[in-house]
């Protein structure tokens, strides 16, 4: 390995260290007002495999939906602001989104019983392990094409339909 690879590799390592502790700093405030209602919490999304990202995607799984938005407008007091880039995926649940050490940090709440949690963890289970399509969605992201987030959409659903049909990435 060259010095400059060594060095790369340092910073990629410092930057994955950052985002864990401001995934910490982004998740304790929140167990701490919702664990009555909060099961598991999730760091999904490109930020959990890659050190390239704008976001920090945090999933919070409840016990029901209706629990969350009892307290909607008490993270809305405290600065959390509901997001308005929703893919279709995340239809009917709630995202807030709060800036965490100037990073974009998107809070998604699904239902412990909403099918989609098994989609959402396997998915990311499926990227962390796929440099092939992280460098898929690297590719996708650099294009910033105005309709990228139903582009995500429809790359997440091509992928789901890959590990539904067993193929190996």
């Amino acid at each position: 390995m060259k010095y400059e690879d060594g060095m790369i590799e340092m910073i990629k390592m410092n930057i994955m260290e950052q985002i864990e502790g401001i995934y910490l700093k982004a998740t304790y405030p929140l167990l701490n007002t919702l664990r009555k209602v909060v099961v598991e919490v999730h760091h999904i999304g490109s930020s959990a495999f890659s050190d390239d990202f704008n976001t920090l995607d945090i999933l919070f799984i409840c016990k029901k939906n209706a629990d969350i938005y009892d307290y909607q407008e008490i993270l809305i007091a405290d600065g959390y602001t509901p997001s308005k880039d929703k893919s279709p995926f995340f239809r009917n649940v709630l995202i807030l989104s709060k800036e965490i050490d100037q990073i974009l940090t998107q809070f998604i709440f699904i239902s412990e019983n909403d099918v989609r949690v098994k989609e959402i963890l396997d998915l990311s289970n499926v990227m962390k392990k796929s440099k092939v399509l992280q460098d898929e969605l690297k590719r996708l992201k650099l294009e910033c094409a105005s309709d990228y987030i139903d582009r995500k959409f429809k790359f997440y659903s091509d992928v789901k339909d890959i590990m539904l049909k067993g193929t190996v990435i």
